[in-house]
């Protein structure tokens, strides 16, 4: 699943989902490993996210005006 076709709140989701198996300790090492790189992958997909909404934030404090935006490709 590509990052654009997934909602930060979906992805933010799966990244608790990942981090609950592991600290439950009681998955096999692969199975622990499949889990850490699904959670990084979705860790990575809402840092893009969160970056992307902090310089609309961003420009809009700086210039002092609300501005319709439009999502970025």
């Amino acid at each position: 699943m590509q990052e654009k076709e997934i909602r930060f709140e979906e992805a933010l989701k799966k990244l608790e989902d990942a981090v609950n198996k592991l600290e439950n300790g009681e998955i096999q090492l692969d199975e622990a490993f499949k889990m850490f790189e699904e959670g990084i992958k979705y860790a990575k997909i809402c840092e893009n996210k969160l970056s992307a909404i902090e310089e609309k934030v961003a420009k809009i404090l700086k210039d002092g005006k609300l501005e319709e935006f439009k999502e970025e490709d």
